[in-house]
């Protein structure tokens, strides 16, 4: 009878401790599926981002004036500042010493100006420095920006067979360059009233009512094919009055 117990209580023990073992391996294989998530794509791996960054143009006092070269960096950044991409105000700081260095600050501030940019959204400051030192243009533009690329060492190497990670890496990079407004990756901008008139040209030209050619000269010809009857029948009545003329003559 004891050693029937004694059986008893090691089988319970086993089961106890069999148990145990499935319920730390259940656990370890979940800790094993648990990863974090790596990008399968070209724009989850090279995201485009907008950021704010500083435009400066440093401009030569020595001569007293803005060279040709000058005039045009400077007047790309005043398109630039007054664009989508530009925001906030322009900063012109020349040294406190005066002199070429007015001359130069004075022609730059009218450079801009008439690159677009609005008189009350330059600020001229001035700054400890001799009448040749530089002027100072500057303003702070939104651009798109996205990761540099990575190593392109031994594309033959992908023991996953997936693709390269390096690949889609210039697409993102030639998107965040070419983009106008920057700004519209962020937020859309508002859309314009529809063409009730076009929409329905469109409409029936889709449904079979009318032609495309038709519905063409329609929209747009309208105005001169009137205009060309008008001006025939004005040369009708002209031909009309010269043959009446000519009729009377023989009357006579």
């Amino acid at each position: 009878m004891l050693n029937i117990l004694k059986f008893r209580t090691a089988t319970r023990g086993m089961a106890i401790l069999a148990a145990a073992f499935s319920l730390s391996a259940c656990e370890s294989m979940q800790a094993d599926l648990e990863d974090t998530y790596v990008p399968a794509t070209h724009y989850e791996r090279y995201p485009i981002k907008v950021s704010q960054q500083p435009v400066k143009v440093s401009l030569s006092s020595k001569q007293g004036h803005i060279t040709p070269t000058q005039s045009a960096q400077l007047s790309a950044a005043g398109r630039r500042a007054q664009g989508a991409s530009g925001k906030g105000m322009v900063s012109i700081r020349r040294p406190s010493g005066g002199g070429k260095s007015s001359t130069v600050a004075a022609e730059a501030r009218q450079l801009l100006i008439q690159s677009g940019v609005s008189a009350n959204k330059i600020v001229t400051t001035t700054y400890s420095g001799s009448s040749s030192s530089l002027v100072q243009v500057s303003f702070v533009s939104t651009v798109a920006v996205t990761e540099e690329c990575g190593s392109w060492n031994n594309l033959a190497y992908q023991p996953n067979n997936e693709p390269h990670d390096n690949f889609g890496c210039a697409h993102q990079h030639n998107i965040a360059a070419m983009v106008a407004n920057p700004r519209d990756l962020v937020v859309m901008q508002p859309t314009e009233p529809t063409d009730a008139g076009q929409t329905s040209v469109a409409i029936d030209v889709y449904r079979g009512y009318t032609s495309a050619a038709s519905a063409s000269g329609a929209s747009s010809g309208g105005d001169t094919s009137g205009g060309s009857s008008s001006s025939s029948g004005g040369d009708a009545g002209s031909g009309g009055d010269a043959g009446g003329g000519d009729t009377a003559a023989p009357a006579q």
